[in-house]
């Protein structure tokens, strides 16, 4: 039996509606299940101190704001590529202008230039399933997160990297040191939040999450994220693939 289009294209928006509904509540529940690749620590000035969940971290005064210091390393077996980055999230009371990230001479040594900017939303996240689940549960549209990018044609491929010890080139665990991310806040109070990084092995494109300091209202708190930011979030991911099926089937 001849079955009008526009019944098919209601069928097809129902399966797409279903299947968005039931892949965003899935990614709520999925763990990553890839090891930090890109890892990002709370430091000092100077890049050699560690702070991490359950320290005392202390960030320091700059007049009447506080600056926040973040050590940005890479495990020797993957590689930077044009476009890959690291962002830390909700950087409650961030001063604009403010961010500000120094590369290691390790890093610059291959010749390519990093950007420091702030976004309000990740973006560019699109493979590892536990690092959507992290973007869309703890990453507020809110407040301000930081953003390191790196532009540079040659790869930095840190296999190579052998021969200088800590802090030179290498962190108190031998991964080698990208540089060293500042931002400032008009707060104290440092409260635990997450990161996101994206790198390469190889060819592959692979992110990965984590977590730190980073600055907080009053008592550790944030802006209140936005409902029903991560459920709808999730649907949004999912919804794009579907848009696409739904447009390959109009054309048939």
């Amino acid at each position: 039996m001849h079955r009008p289009e526009a019944w098919k294209g209601q069928l097809i928006m129902k399966k797409f509606f279903l299947a968005a509904a039931l892949g965003g509540l899935a990614l709520l529940g999925v763990q990553n299940a890839q090891a930090n690749s890109i890892i990002i620590t709370a430091t000092d000035s100077t890049g050699t101190a560690s702070y991490t969940v359950g320290d005392v971290f202390t960030p320091p005064a700059n007049g009447s704001n506080f600056d926040y210091f973040y050590r940005l390393a890479i495990t020797p077996t993957n590689q930077m590529n044009q476009n890959d980055f690291a962002e830390v999230f909700d950087f409650s009371g961030y001063v604009p202008g403010t961010i500000q990230f120094t590369p290691s001479a390790f890093s610059s040594s291959f010749g390519g230039t990093f950007s420091a900017t702030v976004q309000t939303l990740t973006t560019g996240i699109n493979i590892e399933p536990g690092s959507v689940n992290a973007v869309l549960t703890l990453d507020n549209p809110a407040v301000f997160n930081l953003v390191v990018t790196y532009n540079g044609l040659t790869p930095i491929t840190s296999g190579t990297f052998t021969n200088l010890a800590f802090p030179g080139g290498k962190d108190g665990s031998g991964n080698v040191i990208l540089g060293i991310l500042k931002g400032t806040s008009t707060l104290f109070t440092p409260r635990i939040d997450g990161y996101v990084a994206q790198d390469h092995f190889g060819n592959v494109e692979a992110e990965n999450t984590g977590t730190t300091f980073v600055p907080g209202l009053p008592g550790g708190g944030e802006l209140p994220l936005p409902l029903p930011t991560a459920a709808w979030g999730g649907m949004a991911l999912i919804g794009l693939l579907g848009g696409s099926r739904l447009r390959r089937a109009k054309k048939a």
